[in-house]
């Protein structure tokens, strides 16, 4: 037992340490910190740079609008603020007048002033003819010649009718309208009576039917003057519909008499020069015969009748036409139930008729001269 114990002091005496023995500590075991793999991400997207500039302007621009917006208010509040501050207006005494007398022309005035005079043409010669003018509106294009042989000048107002202008008579290509039925180009007579234009007893016609212009043009519906200016020359003015168009006549009616208005005509009662304008007005002696191609003749007893248009044309393709020409006077007898058409003399007491019957519808001559 003894020897026992003693291996076991000798063997367990080396394992206590001494007073001058060394101590040693164990370094405990490092466990090594694992290293996480990192994360992976995609790759960011690429921008579109135009767009996003395009979104930073459209930005700036809002916000531009809201700060005028808001500076606004700013303004106002500051105004309202400071109102009392700021020094005072004087207040009038007196409201002061306005004073525009003869500072703008009015639009008459300029219309007026606007216009532009042209001479009336020699047909034959178509050079101006002296003292014959009339003035047009600035949007008016200027007359020219109708046909080669410029026997009128014509342009378009400003409603489609046709303004028409010509000289009749000596040294003309038309003959003068005295002495002959107004009609147009086929001889069906148009709607006449007199008037006083510029100082000159003339002849006014109208038309309402599909006829022909002596130049050619087929129109509806006419409105115009003959006037005497000299013992051998007459002016015809005129404006018409062309058939096949659209046109406001109304309108251009207005504007034709104002254009005719503005006629400078050589008047014995005027001085030369002198640019009154005389008005249109009836003359105190019309004659009754001479108001409406429209008036009906009609025998008694009977329903026949026939106006003074048609009497005319059936008496205008008669032999009648063949003993002289067809005045403008005429008379009814409803007793026969007859138009009398007076034609040019014969003799210096001969009374020259064309007879028309308004039953048969037919005409002869009668020379009514005295045995």
């Amino acid at each position: 037992m003894d020897t026992q114990s003693s291996q076991i002091d000798e063997e367990a005496a080396p394992q206590t340490p001494g007073k001058d023995a060394l101590t040693y500590e164990e370094t405990p075991p490092i466990t090594p910190i694992g290293m996480s793999e990192p994360d992976i991400f995609p790759p960011p997207k690429p921008q579109n740079q135009a767009a996003s500039i395009l979104t930073t302007i459209i930005f700036f621009v809002i916000l531009f609008i809201v700060a005028f917006w808001l500076s606004g208010f700013v303004r106002q509040y500051a105004g309202t603020l400071f109102k009392g501050s700021g020094q005072e207006k004087p207040v009038p005494t007196s409201t002061p007048k306005m004073i525009t007398a003869n500072l703008t022309p009015t639009l008459a005035e300029t219309t007026v002033n606007a216009r532009k005079t042209y001479q009336v043409m020699n047909g034959k010669t178509r050079g101006a003819y002296d003292g014959v003018s009339f003035k047009l509106p600035p949007e008016v294009l200027a007359p020219i010649c109708d046909g080669s042989t410029c026997r009128s000048q014509g342009t378009y107002l400003p409603g489609g009718t046709r303004f028409t202008v010509a000289l009749r008579g000596e040294g003309q290509v038309l003959p003068d309208f005295r002495g002959k039925i107004i009609s147009d180009l086929l001889g069906v007579p148009l709607v006449i009576k007199e008037v006083v234009i510029r100082g000159h007893t003339g002849t006014e016609f109208t038309a309402s039917f599909l006829g022909i212009t002596v130049s050619g043009y087929k129109f509806t519906q006419m409105r115009g003057y003959m006037i005497p200016i000299t013992e051998t020359i007459s002016l015809e003015i005129n404006h018409f519909s062309p058939n096949g168009t659209v046109s406001d006549f109304v309108k251009d009616d207005m504007l034709f008499d104002e254009i005719v208005q503005t006629l400078i005509l050589p008047t014995e009662s005027l001085q030369k020069g002198d640019s009154t304008l005389l008005p249109l007005s009836s003359p105190s002696a019309t004659p009754t015969s001479m108001v409406n191609a429209n008036e009906v003749c009609a025998k008694n007893g009977t329903a026949d009748g026939m106006t003074y248009s048609e009497a005319f044309t059936i008496a205008n393709t008669s032999t009648c036409v063949k003993e002289g020409k067809l005045l403008t006077s005429r008379t009814c007898n409803p007793t026969v139930g007859v138009w009398w058409i007076d034609m040019e003399k014969t003799g210096a007491l001969c009374q020259n008729v064309c007879e028309i019957d308004v039953v048969a519808k037919t005409a002869k001559y009668s020379p009514n001269c005295p045995d």
